[in-house]
């Protein structure tokens, strides 16, 4: 199901490093790696039935997520409103959750937001993103965020002890 959101996107990128990391570092002994390509955009175009969001300052602060995908794209808009935060507890102990990708624009992660999402192994954030809770991502044991070079993401992350790699192609 999320192949086919993917390949009906207009901008790409790929999700296979995060995927390929895990099953090369973390999962080495479990099975044989299996690397899966996806190409996903971050164009932000998701559903907007799958989300619940207040709104602050004119902007939207994603409270919940209520679909079921294991990839995610977090939205760029909704209802024509800049989605600028991801607030506390959104995702909390969503289990299925293995991979997302967060637009430019979003500027904030509030407490708890991916706490208890076990199975969250990868996570592109941006370089817009400017406060990370310290809880934000307690629980996700395989983590491993992806964000532009000499970001506040890729700081938070090694603050925190979580695997991360840079992406130098970004500005």
């Amino acid at each position: 199901m999320f192949i086919e959101k993917a390949s009906q996107r207009a901008q790409t990128e790929i999700l296979a490093f995060l995927l390929d990391y895990k099953n090369n570092a973390l999962c080495a002994k479990e099975a044989p790696p299996q690397t899966q390509l996806f190409d996903l955009s971050d164009s932000g175009d998701e559903d907007e039935s799958d989300w619940q969001y207040s709104v602050q300052d004119g902007c939207a602060v994603i409270e919940r997520y209520t679909g079921d995908d294991p990839f995610i794209i977090i939205p760029a808009r909704l209802d024509g409103k800049s989605v600028v935060k991801i607030g506390s507890y959104a995702f909390c102990n969503f289990k299925a959750l293995k991979g997302m990708i967060v637009p430019e624009g979003l500027r904030e992660i509030g407490p708890g937001a991916f706490k208890g999402c076990a199975n969250l192994a990868g996570a592109k954030l941006p370089r817009s993103l400017r406060h990370i809770e310290p809880s934000a991502f307690l629980g996700c044991e395989a983590l491993v965020i992806v964000a532009p070079k000499e970001s506040y993401p890729l700081r938070y992350a090694r603050k925190f002890g979580i695997d991360a790699a840079e992406t130098g192609a970004e500005k």
